[in-house]
């Protein structure tokens, strides 16, 4: 069995952009016919000697020049190893759609097993996910809710899966910075950053769990001016041999930073959220972000959106220099029918806890979560393989993204369960999208992770 490799690149045009040589086709793809002369620049024999590299250098990994004309061989279950996984970093360059995974799983007692095997278990997963050609896993920061893991230290977690892994790479989503001292971030992350080889991606918030702040007694109000001054106190930590600070929660002088992360100046960061205040923020920093497709439809996300890009033009940067990773639940099976049996339960377990039963902790009733109001929501993507990418090309249709991220842990599912709807999903899905530029990306030029690899 072989990866199914497309024919044609399909290029998700923005509103009001039109160009020529192209034909129309439905759902606002556009399709060109590949020929020798439309072939992407860099096109070229395949380099001697090219290795997986874990160094902040090679991050990016293959250009498209360096793409094998062969689909890889995949077995009866998906698992294609290092092959299929290099067919698939050649996504990070060209903009082109790129998969990354998220883990914002829920706990339930009854259902799943005691945290230590339940740990190991996500582990294997971000194995799995490395071997079948995700190109970074996301592990979150949650505290005191059965929602989200628990995961309350995300560094903690990276350092394992780095000790599992040598190619995916690893990011917080997020570091929640109101609540921690900015040194310790820093110092955590950067040795994060040493052990797994310049792996780290690191993803920050301001956090939005009341409980939080509460136990951790940081008033709420001041989370934004929290975060942003840790925000800088961090980026001293990793640009400077020694620093100081004074600012209006910390101060300290001639710092030093033991050890300094391994990607430099700093390893790449993300800022989660959805509001113009923190997505310009992260603009004007330079920041890529991240985003759920939920609670809101589409629209409500365009203003954060936009004063994202007009940050970025500030500092000579577009969408695609920096980056816009969108998460959704995802499962895929054999056929909708078994698709629909085991995914909504699980989705209905999962909306339950994340939203009445982490505060109220009240009793599960299903007729409060119509489960068609759930699908129309937009925030999951579920079915047999053609449903689900039908869904995916939908959902670039609606959102400005070139990340989509990947969640299979949810609602207490089933460790096995879990695997084989992810190697159904590397092996039917993912393919399918080998050539699919997102609208976010569409104006061309070289991605921020074609430049670290010198394949501008």
């Amino acid at each position: 069995m072989r990866c199914q490799a497309a024919t044609a690149a399909t290029v998700y045009l923005p509103k009001a952009q039109t160009r020529t040589s192209i034909d129309r086709v439905p759902g606002c793809q556009y399709t060109r016919a590949r020929s020798k002369r439309g072939r992407r620049r860099g096109r070229g024999r395949r380099r001697e000697g090219a290795t997986h590299s874990t160094s902040a250098a090679d991050r990016a990994g293959l250009d498209p020049g360096d793409r094998p004309s062969a689909a890889p061989e995949l077995d009866a279950e998906g698992r294609c190893g290092v092959s299929c996984a290099a067919v698939l970093k050649n996504r990070r360059t060209g903009g082109l759609m790129r998969f990354h995974m998220h883990l914002l799983p829920t706990y339930f007692p009854d259902r799943d097993p005691p945290f230590d095997v339940f740990y190991q278990q996500i582990l294997d997963q971000v194995a799995l996910a490395e071997e079948l050609g995700w190109e970074c896993f996301w592990f979150t920061e949650h505290h005191f809710l059965l929602y989200g893991g628990p995961e309350p230290n995300p560094a903690i977690f990276l350092a394992a899966a780095a000790a599992r892994t040598s190619r995916i790479h690893l990011g917080s989503a997020i570091s929640i910075l109101p609540l921690h001292h900015p040194v310790q971030i820093a110092e955590n992350y950067a040795m994060v950053d040493v052990v797994s080889g310049g792996r780290l991606e690191f993803g920050i918030g301001l956090g939005n769990t009341a409980v939080d702040f509460r136990v951790y007694g940081v008033p709420r109000e001041e989370s934004r001016q929290r975060f942003e001054e840790a925000a800088d106190v961090v980026m001293k930590a990793w640009t400077n041999e020694r620093f100081s600070h004074e600012g209006s929660f910390w101060r300290f002088e001639d710092v030093p930073i033991y050890p300094r992360p391994v990607q430099q100046p700093t390893p790449p960061i993300w800022v989660a959220g959805h509001s113009p205040d923190s997505l310009g923020w992260a603009g004007r920093h330079g920041f890529s972000i991240m985003t759920v497709a939920h609670p809101f439809p589409p629209e409500h996300y365009e203003p954060g959106l936009a004063a994202w890009r007009d940050g970025l033009a500030q500092n000579g940067l577009r969408p695609g220099q920096r980056h816009c990773k969108l998460h959704l639940r995802v499962w895929v099976d054999e056929s909708a029918d078994r698709a629909r049996e085991i995914a909504e339960p699980a989705l209905l377990r999962y909306d339950h806890i994340s939203t009445v039963g982490r505060e109220a902790r009240a009793p599960f009733n299903p007729d409060s979560y119509p489960f068609a109001d759930m699908l129309a929501c937009g925030r999951n993507v579920y079915g047999n393989p053609d449903q689900c990418i039908e869904a995916i090309h939908a959902t670039l249709r609606n959102y400005q993204f070139d990340i989509f991220s990947t969640t299979f842990n949810f609602g207490g599912l089933p460790h096995e369960e879990i695997k084989r709807s992810m190697r159904l999903f590397a092996r039917e899905v993912m393919p399918a999208f080998k050539d699919v530029v997102p609208p976010l990306v569409a104006d061309g030029g070289p991605t921020e992770l074609a430049r670290r690899t010198g394949h501008e």
